[in-house]
C-alpha cells in the first residue's frame, strides 16, 4: 500500500484546487483509518495488549490510544467485520 502525501492547509485557493485537496484529505484519512483498524485487530486477536501490561483491550485502548469505550467498541466492531470478510484485509484501491 503506498502512502498518501497530503498537503499542507493554504487558506485562499480557487475551488478546484481546495477540492482536490479536501478529496486527497478524504482518501488518506480512510486509508488510514483502514490501516488503524488492521493494526487494533492484531492488538486484539494476540491478545498483545496483555504484553503490554493492561488487562483489556479496553483499558489499552482508553491509556495508550485515549479511545472512549464507545470508541474501542466501533473499532472491535469493525475488525469482527474483517473476520467475516476477509478481502476487506486488502488495503483499499484508492
Amino acid at each position: 500500500m503506498s502512502i498518501i502525501a497530503i498537503d499542507s492547509f493554504v487558506p485562499d485557493q480557487s475551488a478546484v484546487e481546495v477540492s482536490a485537496c479536501l478529496k486527497k484529505a478524504v482518501r488518506a484519512m480512510d486509508q488510514a483509518r483502514h490501516c488503524a483498524v488492521l493494526w487494533f485487530k492484531e492488538i486484539v486477536e494476540r491478545e498483545l495488549y496483555k504484553e503490554l501490561g493492561y488487562g483489556s483491550v479496553y483499558q489499552y485502548a482508553a491509556m495508550e490510544l485515549e479511545f472512549s469505550k464507545t470508541r474501542t467498541g466501533d473499532f472491535l466492531h469493525l475488525a469482527r467485520k474483517l473476520e467475516k470478510l476477509p478481502r476487506l484485509k486488502r488495503a483499499p484501491s484508492l
